[in-house]
């Protein structure tokens, strides 16, 4: 996670905003969530879009889950937000989504599938409104959604946010066990 409160912008990836503010040292933010009042990160809340385009080939519940999910966290912080439906590259692409994307200085990305999500976002109108948001304020995402921030994923490239990375969620799940055993390995 970087973090950078000094030059007013971040880059959040792996974690639902919630498991985020539990991390951050509430005082020295200023950040209450008992009360709901933000005094020194306001200005990143202020436009809030969510996607949850990384499920976009899954069913229409496992889309509408991981859109409650968002609503959830963000109400945790007492956060307004838009979520965008978006399914794939189009949808993403639309003159409406790009709109909103240029008035955005959050984004946050679900869990699905990271190559549907970077299939969907790379070399776009979207990806460059993307790259905008990141430079004014927040981009973040939870599973595929922290995936694409990488350099490269497990399977395939990521977007290159966070260069030389691999971001890799769920890091205590069966699946990536192998990790564990790499410094077994002589690579």
């Amino acid at each position: 996670m970087k973090f950078k409160l000094g030059k007013e912008r971040c880059l959040l990836t792996g974690f639902f905003v919630n498991k985020i503010a539990k991390r951050l040292d509430i005082n020295k933010l200023s950040l209450s969530l008992k009360s709901s009042s933000f005094t020194s990160i306001p200005k990143y809340f202020e436009f809030l879009l969510t996607f949850s385009t990384a499920a976009g080939r899954e069913s229409d519940e496992r889309l509408s889950y991981w859109e409650n999910l968002a609503i959830e966290h963000f109400k945790i912080l007492n956060v307004s937000h838009t979520h965008i439906e978006a399914r794939n590259r189009e949808d993403l692409n639309q003159d409406s989504v790009i709109e909103e994307m240029k008035k955005s200085n959050f984004v946050f990305f679900s869990g699905g599938s990271p190559n549907h999500l970077y299939d969907s976002i790379h070399d776009s109108d979207f990806s460059t409104e993307l790259h905008d948001v990141e430079k004014r304020g927040i981009i973040s995402g939870c599973s595929a959604g922290a995936m694409i921030m990488g350099e490269k994923m497990i399977k395939g490239v990521g977007l290159n946010y966070l260069p030389n990375t691999i971001v890799i969620p769920h890091y205590g799940e069966s699946f990536y066990s192998w990790i564990s055993n790499l410094s077994l390995i002589h690579i």
